[in-house]
């Protein structure tokens, strides 16, 4: 199971700025898979984005899952990178979203505690912990910190077995702090 630790942090959108927004429609049939990459990153500091879920394709014994699904990864390229990803589980008789942290350096794997309804828009956010080795992710308002170990160098998004509405795709940057704030 991977380590997952509530989080009494929260980050706020205030300190970030949108420096790229995309929408796009993704999925489809069960096993067809769609996709869209973001890819050469100079730097991430985190995403905003909001995900709708439409209709839902297969049956449940299908060899695919219905998922939306985001990947965080890491330099280099092919299946040797470093991976984070967030795989939105959508079941195929109730529509509702389980989302799913997998980690391909440790092999993890964990359930959010959340279930979102499929027929509600779904925010999720990452935004990497100043100084420190861990995102914070956020699924509507629950909020969890992983580790997270290697500089991330591209961002992409996949969608199967259901149709996934990206309704905004932000990439965001950090803003310096204000000097002579606080003071």
């Amino acid at each position: 199971m991977l380590a997952l630790f509530a989080s009494a942090a929260s980050a706020g959108t205030a300190d970030y700025k949108v420096a790229e927004r995309y929408r796009f429609n993704l999925g489809g049939d069960v096993g067809q898979y769609t996709d869209w990459e973001r890819q050469d990153l100079a730097r991430f500091d985190g995403l905003v984005t909001t995900f709708r879920f439409g209709k839902v394709y297969g049956k449940k014994s299908d060899k695919w899952d219905s998922i939306g699904r985001i990947n965080l990864h890491g330099p280099g390229e092919g299946d040797g990178r470093a991976m984070i990803s967030i795989i939105f589980l959508v079941d195929r008789k109730t529509h509702g979203v389980t989302p799913i942290v997998s980690d391909s350096i440790t092999g993890q794997k964990g359930r959010l505690d959340v279930t979102a309804e499929g027929d509600k828009p779904i925010t999720f956010s990452a935004f990497k912990v100043a100084d420190a080795d861990k995102m914070l992710l956020k699924v509507n308002d629950t909020s969890v910190t992983i580790p997270s170990t290697f500089e991330i160098r591209s961002v992409s998004v996949i969608g199967s077995g259901v149709d996934l509405g990206v309704e905004k795709f932000e990439l965001v940057h950090r803003q310096p702090a204000e000097a002579g704030k606080g003071e």
